[in-house]
């Protein structure tokens, strides 16, 4: 196949021309060609493209020397080849020099076809490698990094745009100058000027701009080869690592720094300890290691979230700072914990006073955003050469120190002591011992009852983890649970308390024994495991204690870690019967305000508050505040540690329902713990009842079988011996004998017989008891003697103020509303008069007014004792009736002996009408009677007064209105007794009869 080209010949001669064309056409191409001979068609023909140039160098109009140049200008990269008869040898070499490629003599053509061969492909080859060089210049204008290219004299050849950009030189500019002129560098350890053919570069280089300005950079130079193989000059190639030195230097000092505070962390401070050490004895100093650990930080990075606690982090670090010499080195450990190292020291005591001033800058208030923060510190400290030769046991032993601090009361410092060492040598020994105590079945459960103060039951039991390690012996909680928690294993031990405490709850009451409740303290750690109630559930599953029998016991700083979690997980256990105790109340956070939102049954009052109750008043109020408190939000309370008679008595005397501690019994083994259930009842019983304030009588239809100190003491005996086998009625007031003696429950108000004949007022509660087998009756009783007086004297001030206003209403209104009548009435007749249409309305409302003034008179005279005086007893009785149909809605019935005014006096008669208004008013009050019928008849040798009613009884009306009606009855007792005479109550179905007898002939005097 003929290869094609564009041919263009500037040939004067046209045969010539033809000649070529001929030739090159036996010489296999397929030729389009066009002839020139002048400028003019020179410059026309280069307006297309061709493949090769043919010229004559000698015409008569054109020289071949002009035509090469017009070429070369339009067409640099197309072959020139030179065809003539006359160029000489000097002529064409110069002609090639400027850019011809080739010449060939017209007397030798047979060389033109192998010239125009060798040409075409030397361009195609120029073209190929031009296409790569171009290709070659993108890449290299396309990397980031600089290159620089320079011939064997070190003149610069080339840069790409990279290089330009970095060193501040155009290529063109650069081009031919020294390397060292245009690529300056400098060592920027010595920033001494460095030559790039040195063999060992220097790690930190700079390169100084043409504009003066310097950059940290790192090369690399290689020879560059020709085609040959032979070295024609270098390339160097050059790297801006600003950013990259940037990165490394953050590195380094990240890896020596903390990231939140910017202080040095554990790395750099080991090595400044470690110089300090090694500095110290030749200057004859001593150093310092002080660790500081914050009270309190987790609760606030808890509540206020970790962005406060960071910000407070950051501004103790600044104070932290500010407070110590140049020399010194604060570090952050992680979390809340620093460390101070102090250096060239004369004395410790220096160290201390470094300290002090430490504390107190970490105390002064923090502003961190709206929240003003309060936070202390704990320091321990070790000196060098005392404490430690090395920087790892002086962290350590103040780490010692300040765990010493903590215990001592916070916000303090303490110096490392070889005791403490011991101490902490100690912990880790029964670390690794508790590792495998479960294993090697060295727990046991003891149990403590729980009693309640008023019946001497137990309650429950609360089950106690205690350890005995062989060579050891018993290791006591308070050593080992903490330890536990710390490290975690409080998990499996937890989870084999909780199983082994409802397997013997279960057990206890297969057997039958009186459990009621089995409790078990959960830890912290515990109670925030995403598996506690799933692990608590499955146990009461796998042992099948009924979920209501267990109680767990969670201390206050447990529930408030995050009250929202805690308030869920607990509604899930109450929600599956499971109770819930606060434990420990009143020594952790004692928020009033979430111990009404969270899901609780009971509160258990702190040992260390029931230990001062008997000796510390403020502690003393605490107790009952807690126990007030508990009682008004149906909770149960019970006192732990209780230990003494006194103490004991105080919670009975105020009402605490339960208890436990050594006065009642010791931890014991389930075996003892069973027979405490089996047999311990009536002794536990008799043991309260001997302390209890209050009088405690216990009968069996009506004929008493105990009674305690108190009980004597209340009804002026010596011992309470001399009550067992008496009767109830030689002691009691006869209107309460027939509920006690029908063992009935509830709350009565009575009076007791003395054995002086004086009564004292009691406030009795009743209810069944089972001792030695047979049942019984417990009475518990108050003395309310003295409120009762004062309540007397209080309702005797009252009723005199009572008929002063009654004879005020009486003349004051009666007198206002005559006026207003007779007003009226003059108003009526004139208006009668002027408006005779409404004259009708007018006398209408006269009319209204006048009924108003008498029942108004009519009342006034009912209300008020002075009815007695005006009208006698038998008058203001009927006028009282009228009151009680009108005011309550009672239906009277009056059953008045006719004669009744004449034989009492007007004291009497008063007394008696009160007892009559009381009683009318406590029957529409509280007993809901609708009917009352009063009955007052005189017999010899005297009057009795009954008045029934059809409500709930006045012993209900006292459980259901409370202390009001209770009162009432009290009052008509006390105006009875004022008299004279004698009070009953009487039970009747419905309602209740009271009974007033009072002797005409065998007068006494009124009580005073």
């Amino acid at each position: 196949m003929q290869a094609s080209i564009r041919l263009l010949i500037i040939e004067d001669s046209a045969d010539d021309a033809e000649l070529v064309q001929r030739l090159l056409r036996q010489g296999g191409y397929e030729i389009a060609a066009e002839r020139v001979d002048s400028a003019l068609g020179l410059t026309q023909a280069l307006d297309k493209k061709w493949d090769v140039v043919i010229s004559d160098y000698s015409m008569p109009q054109f020289l071949g020397s002009e035509a090469l140049r017009m070429v070369r200008k339009r067409s640099p990269e197309t072959p020139f080849i030179f065809v003539s008869g006359t160029i000489g040898e000097d002529t064409a070499t110069e002609a090639m020099r400027v850019g011809a490629q080739d010449y060939v003599l017209k007397t030798n053509l047979k060389r033109l076809v192998p010239a125009v061969k060798r040409e075409l492909k030397e361009a195609e080859n120029r073209r190929r490698l031009k296409e790569r060089v171009q290709s070659d210049q993108i890449i290299l204008n396309s990397i980031g990094d600089a290159v620089l290219s320079t011939d064997l004299s070190g003149n610069i050849t080339y840069l790409n745009r990279a290089a330009e950009k970095m060193i501040g030189w155009p290529c063109e500019e650069a081009a031919d100058r020294p390397l060292a002129e245009v690529f300056r560098v400098r060592d920027g350890t010595s920033r001494g000027m460095t030559s790039i053919q040195t063999v060992r570069q220097p790690s930190d280089l700079v390169l100084i701009r043409r504009d003066g300005g310097e950059t940290p950079i790192e090369f690399s130079v290689s020879p560059l080869h020709d085609h040959g193989g032979q070295v024609s000059g270098t390339v160097t190639v050059v790297r801006d690592v600003t950013a990259a030195r940037a990165m490394a230097l953050q590195i380094a000092h990240s890896a020596q720094h903390d990231d939140l505070t910017g202080l040095p962390n554990r790395i750099l401070l080991n090595d400044r300890i470690s110089q300090a050490i090694a500095l110290a004895p030749r200057h004859g100093k001593k150093l310092a290691v002080l660790f500081l650990d914050l009270d309190g930080f987790k609760h606030i990075n808890d509540s206020l979230g970790h962005q406060i606690g960071d910000k407070l982090l950051q501004s103790i670090a600044k104070r932290l700072v500010g407070c110590l010499r140049v020399s010194d080195t604060i570090s952050r450990q992680g979390g809340d914990e620093f460390v101070v190292l102090l250096p060239e020291l004369d004395h410790s005591d220096e160290a201390a006073i470094m300290a002090k001033r430490i504390l107190e800058a970490v105390a002064t208030v923090h502003s961190i955003g709206e929240h003003n923060l309060h936070v202390t510190a704990s320091m321990g400290l070790s000196v060098y050469p005392d404490d430690g030769l090395d920087a790892e046991t002086l962290i350590k032993n103040s780490d010692i120190a300040m765990y010493q601090a903590k215990e001592n009361g916070r916000q303090t410092y303490e110096f490392f002591t070889r005791a403490m060492n011991a101490r902490a040598v100690e912990r880790q020994s029964i670390e690794e011992s508790l590792r495998h105590a479960l294993e090697r079945q060295e727990f046991t459960l003891h149990y403590q009852p729980k009693v309640n103060l008023k019946s001497g039951e137990i309650t429950g039991a609360e089950a106690l983890l205690r350890w005995t390690q062989p060579g050891r012996g018993e290791v006591q909680p308070e050593q080992f649970i903490p330890i536990a928690e710390d490290c975690g294993l409080i998990l499996p031990i937890g989870n084999w308390v909780l199983r082994e405490a409802c397997k013997q709850a279960r057990s206890w009451t297969d057997a039958g024994l009186p459990l009621t409740t089995m409790a078990v303290n959960i830890s912290a750690r515990e109670f925030r495991n995403e598996h506690f109630l799933d692990r608590v559930f499955a146990i009461l599953e796998d042992t099948g204690l009924d979920p209501k029998c267990l109680e767990l016991e969670l201390t206050e700083s447990v529930l408030m870690k995050r009250p929202e979690y805690a308030e869920s997980i607990l509604k899930k256990l109450r929600a599956r019967g499971v109770q819930v105790a606060v434990d420990d109340f009143g020594t952790g956070y004692s928020s009033l305000s979430y111990l009404t939102k969270f899901s609780i049954d009971t509160i258990k009052i702190d040992q260390s508050f029931v230990r001062k109750i008997t000796s510390n008043p403020k502690e003393a109020t605490i107790v009952t505040a807690v126990v007030s408190l508990a009682r008004s939000l149906n909770m149960r309370v019970v006192a732990e540690g209780v230990e003494t008679l006194e103490e004991l008595s105080y919670l009975q005397a105020h009402h605490c329902e339960e208890a436990q501690g050594h006065y009642f019994s010791r931890p014991v083994l389930p075996r003892q713990f069973a027979e405490l259930l089996a047999t311990g009842k009536e002794a536990r019983y008799r043991q309260l009842a001997e302390t209890s304030p209050d009088a405690i009588l216990v009968h069996r239809d009506g004929r008493i079988v105990y009674a305690n100190r108190a009980a004597a003491h209340l009804v002026k005996l010596e011992d309470p011996q001399t009550m067992i086998d008496r009767r109830l009625e030689g002691f009691v007031s006869p209107e309460c004998q027939r509920d006690l003696l029908a063992h009935r429950a509830g709350a009565f108000a009575a009076s007791l017989r003395r054995s002086d004949g004086a009564s004292v007022y009691v406030e009795i509660a009743a209810s069944p008891i089972s001792m030695n087998g047979h049942g019984g009756t417990l009475l518990v009783c108050r003395d309310v003697t003295e409120r009762v007086t004062l309540e007397h004297e209080l309702l005797d001030v009252a009723t005199r103020e009572q008929t002063r206003l009654a004879h005020d209403l009486h003349d004051g209104l009666g007198q206002q509303l005559t006026g207003i009548a007779l007003y009226l009435r003059g108003l009526g007749g004139q208006m009668g008069r002027e408006m005779p249409a409404h004259a009708a309305d007018f006398a209408r409302l006269e009319g209204l007014v006048a009924k108003a003034i008498e029942d108004t008179r009519r009342l006034a005279s009912g209300m008020s004792p002075l009815a007695v005086g005006r009208e006698g007893l038998a008058g203001a009785l009927t006028a009282l009736s009228t009151q009680a149909r009108e005011l309550y809605g009672l239906q009277v019935v009056l059953d008045i002996d006719p004669l009744i005014d004449a034989p009492i006096e007007t004291q009497v008669a008063s007394q008696l009408y009160r007892i009559v208004q009381e009683a009318t008013s406590n029957a529409a009050r509280h007993a809901r009677a609708s009917s009352i019928e009063i009955a007052v008849q005189l017999a010899d040798p005297g009057l009795t007064l009954v008045i029934a009613d059809d409500g709930i009884g006045m012993a209900e009306s006292l459980l259901s209105s409370g202390r009001a009606a209770g009162l009432g009855l009290r009052i008509m007792r006390y105006r009875a007794e004022r008299i004279g005479g004698t009070f009953q109550i009487e039970r009747r179905s419905p309602g209740t009869a009271i009974r007033v007898s009072f002797p005409l002939n065998e007068r006494r005097p009124p009580a005073p």
